[in-house]
């Protein structure tokens, strides 16, 4: 079984970019036929990223590159070639997404409430389908079926708990039947059955290429099993995104499904495989240096299982006054009063770092928010970052003129909601109606 990892810290983009061209670089034409599926599309621009820089712009033939469609918003990649044979065991079915899919569920509720004493306007039907929907994604991800809501037992709980689960019968059964009278099927169902018919596919008849599997903690079972598969083809390979290998077997078993290391730790176990069995990739030291050493210590002893925190006592005699040093330089801790003055001290730290001559800065945050206050901030000083978010229809002028025509709609043509309307330029003659 072929289980590498790039250790966390690294660039795991120019890594993995890196020890392909030391494994391939000078046979293009076998480079040109490996494949190298990713965890999402943003993951596939990266590596395209990385190769031109690791050649440095220089013409090359680049590797196929697919999406495994971890994203919920993704459909899976997947080489026609290969998957000519497995599709004709897929459902015919077209997959139903986006904002149909959002739209015709909003329907099927406000049908199934309508005679019932259940006060829920449209917006708010369009909203629980938000909620209806990531439910949806995960039950089916994980293999779930339906038939699991039914056995909830809400009678102990508060009525509205019980008035939840009643609407949950629309995924569990209204749902369904519609998808079946349009020929539908939703996303991830669809994606799994596409990974589950490659993965039979290739068991049958292996490809006689390489084939690579790198950056996904196999979160959904489909790909889980997908990469399993790969790793025991005979030119395959899976790439695992920041293992740590210094994990002993009471921190494994320590590991909650909160904690960063539980998905790759399960990963592994339904390879079979253990710790002993991954190998660092080929281009690791190529990317290492002795500050790498020292943070790779000190996170590991912070993200420590809770389970296993009792540890820390001894932490001082596992990690050198030194090393401790070393790994925490550079790391600057701003109390900001509040979220306004938080996005502002980043803004500036921005603005210093891009004085410099080809420097580039990251910022990395899980809160849109905060990500939105610092965008606004730094335009004051007409720089523009490349949000890999994207952003919201909701911010477009497009979506801010539609909602307020949906509220006007809604609110039966109420006054009040004209105001806004008519300042948006949409409303102004001299903006064509192909522009929204």
């Amino acid at each position: 079984m072929n289980l590498f990892n790039i250790p966390a810290g690294l660039p795991f983009a120019d890594c993995l970019a890196e020890g392909i061209l030391k494994l391939y670089g000078d046979q293009p034409e076998t480079l040109s036929r490996t494949t190298i599926f990713l965890p999402s599309k943003r993951g596939i621009r990266a590596l395209k990223d990385a190769f031109i820089r690791r050649r440095q712009g220089m013409l090359m033939l680049l590797p196929s590159m697919r999406s495994l469609g971890e994203g919920l918003d993704e459909e899976p990649m997947l080489l026609m070639g290969d998957i000519e044979v497995a599709a004709m065991q897929n459902t015919q079915k077209q997959p139903i997404g986006g904002a149909v899919r959002q739209i015709a569920l909003t329907n099927v509720i406000l049908s199934h409430i309508r005679g019932r004493e259940i006060p829920l306007s449209y917006s708010e039907a369009f909203a629980l389908s938000s909620s209806m929907m990531s439910l949806l994604d995960s039950l089916q991800s994980e293999r779930i079926g339906f038939d699991a809501l039914k056995t909830l037992d809400m009678g102990s709980h508060a009525k509205g708990w019980q008035d939840n689960l009643k609407l949950l019968h629309v995924i569990s059964d209204l749902w369904p039947v519609f998808l079946e009278q349009y020929a539908r099927i939703d996303p991830a169902p669809d994606r799994n059955a596409v990974l589950e018919s490659l993965t039979e596919y290739w068991h049958i008849s292996p490809p006689d290429r390489p084939i690579i599997a790198a950056g996904s903690t196999g979160s959904m079972p489909a790909s889980a099993d997908f990469m399993k598969t790969i790793a025991q083809l005979p030119e395959g390979m899976v790439v695992l995104p920041g293992y740590d290998p210094d994990l002993t077997d009471a921190d494994r078993q320590a590991l909650y499904a909160d904690h960063p290391q539980y998905g790759l730790s399960k990963l592994i176990d339904h390879f079979g495989a253990s710790a002993e069995n991954i190998q660092d990739w080929c281009a690791t030291e190529d990317f290492i240096t002795p500050k790498h050493h020292a943070k790779r210590a000190f996170f590991h002893e912070v993200m420590r299982p809770s389970g296993t925190a009792e540890a820390w006592a001894g932490m001082a005699e596992r990690l050198p006054k030194a090393q401790l040093s070393e790994a925490l330089s550079g790391l600057k801790i701003i109390d900001a009063p509040t979220e306004r003055e938080e996005a502002l001290a980043i803004a500036l730290i921005i603005r210093e770092a891009l004085e410099q001559p080809n420097q580039n800065i990251v910022l990395i945050t899980p809160n849109r928010i905060l990500a939105r206050r610092v965008k606004s901030e730094l335009l004051r000083w007409d720089i523009i970052p490349d949000d890999s978010a994207g952003i919201p229809l909701s911010d477009l002028p497009q979506g801010i003129f539609l909602k307020l025509l949906s509220d006007i709609l809604e609110e039966d043509f109420f006054t009040a909601f004209f105001t806004g309307f008519f300042k948006t330029p949409f409303c102004h003659r001299r903006h064509a109606r192909r522009t929204i």
